[in-house]
């Protein structure tokens, strides 16, 4: 009977693990990899196949160099992992004809092997070379990757990574210059710390009130459902003022009626007049979740016509746009449902249900 490669495969990662808990990584051969001397034949070859642009088997060359060269490999998987230029091996003056996109694509793959055999290991020495990877790290999975890895080595060093790489400006790491890595570390980071840590949740307010709409909605993923309803209400009205603006592309609009469908009720004056015009003269998707988020209720000092509402829903042949404005004019003027709905509606009997309920609440603060 055959046993299972992978369960091989397993059992001697662990076992090498084990046996070679004292090697430490080399930051001088990892600043020259080229000057590396290898002492195990079988492990050179492969470390010389990592850099070599034919195609092989990757988490296998890596998964033999640790198992080939137990006081080297560490220096060996982190050099690889550094390494920024053209692919070894070849003669001079060759390096023009070389496929420049699928020697990106071969790096990322090699890379990706690399962090992940090196989750195995929680060597301090490889603190630095996390470091340094995360500061031009520009690929979203491989950021994530490498924080994964740091925070088993250097927790706060990882943290403090994360938080950079959402933060884009001129001295950040290349890869806050990338919507979806600052997406992917926010992500990283809500969930490994949570939004009680002001850092974090400072990086969320970013992501809503100035990132892009990819981001906006990523982060709108982020925040449990009815919490931080004032920063929600700040990213919403920042997102309508642009919206009149004539500024919002096609998915800056959808980011805005995902981030207003989670308001469960406004408080915000300012905002309540933005969403009441959405509901006027709004799209149907933009207008429908003006019109719920309004209808779950406005703060008490907020005021709202529901005549240009009236008016729509007279004016509409979308039943669906239709109730949805009925239900909005049912929570803020049930009188004003007599307008748009037949003698025998369900919307009326409501209606007339509501005004009923008002005059008894009236009744008994009068008495």
């Amino acid at each position: 009977m055959r046993t299972p490669s992978l369960l091989i495969v397993a059992v001697a990662l662990v076992a090498t693990a084990a046996s070679t808990a004292t090697a430490a990584v080399d930051l001088a051969a990892v600043d020259n990899p080229r000057a590396l001397r290898i002492r195990d034949p079988g492990a050179e070859n492969d470390w010389n196949r990592l850099f070599a642009d034919r195609s092989l088997r990757v988490q296998r060359a890596v998964t033999a160099i640790v198992l080939n060269a137990p006081d080297q490999y560490l220096t060996m998987l982190s050099a690889r992992l550094l390494y920024v230029g053209p692919p070894w091996q070849r003669r001079s003056g060759d390096d023009g004809i070389v496929d420049a996109t699928a020697w990106t694509a071969r790096n990322r793959e090699i890379q990706g092997a690399i962090l992940r055999e090196l989750r195995w290991h929680d060597d301090g020495s490889l603190a630095e070379i996390y470091r340094r990877y995360l500061s031009t790290v520009v690929d979203a999975e491989l950021a994530v990757s490498a924080l994964i890895d740091c925070a088993q080595v250097d927790p706060a060093m990882a943290r403090a990574a994360a938080i950079a790489l959402t933060t884009p400006g001129p001295s950040a790491p290349l890869g806050a210059a990338k919507p979806a890595v600052r997406a992917r570390a926010l992500a990283w980071l809500v969930e490994t710390v949570g939004l009680e840590d002001a850092q974090a949740r400072a990086a969320l307010e970013r992501a809503l009130l100035d990132g892009t709409a990819a981001e906006r909605i990523a982060a709108l993923r982020l925040v449990p459902m009815g919490e931080l309803p004032d920063l929600l209400e700040r990213a919403a009205l920042a997102l309508v003022t642009e919206h009149y603006r004539g500024r919002l592309l096609s998915e800056e609009q959808s980011a805005l009626v995902q981030m207003v469908a989670l308001l469960h009720g406004v408080a915000d004056p300012i905002l309540v007049q933005a969403l009441a015009r959405l509901v006027t003269d709004g799209e149907r998707p933009l207008a429908a979740a003006a019109a719920t988020a309004l209808a779950a209720g406005i703060g008490r000092d907020c005021a709202v016509d529901t005549t240009p509402w009236i008016d729509r829903a007279l004016a509409s042949d979308d039943a669906a746009m239709r109730h949805c404005l009925i239900g909005l004019i049912l929570r803020h003027h049930p009188r004003g449902v007599r307008a748009v709905s037949e003698a025998d509606s369900p919307w009326r009997r409501l209606a007339e249900h509501r005004e009923r309920l008002a005059g008894w609440a009236w009744q008994g603060v009068v008495e």
